[in-house]
């Protein structure tokens, strides 16, 4: 069932809560997945969303900078 907000609804019989994903949800779990590749460039996530790369970096940064302490971390295990 689809809103008038864009929101999907699930019927779910067995739940007396019924979850709510909404199109900006998927929006931004998709954003937040192609920035978390590291194989997929800035500009081509930025052009999949319809957005510059520095609106686009300056909203998933700090998605970014996770993968980096990971990458870093990983990198200084394989040293030691």
């Amino acid at each position: 069932m689809v809103r008038r907000n864009n929101a999907y609804t699930g019927e779910r019989p067995d739940f007396q809560i019924q979850p709510v994903i909404r199109l900006y949800n998927l929006r931004h779990s998709l954003a937040t997945n192609l920035i978390m590749d590291k194989t997929i460039l800035d500009k081509i996530v930025s052009e999949i969303m319809g957005t510059s790369v520095k609106t686009l970096l300056y909203h998933y940064s700090h998605v970014r900078n996770g993968v980096q302490g990971n990458t870093l971390a990983k990198y200084a295990a394989s040293i030691l």
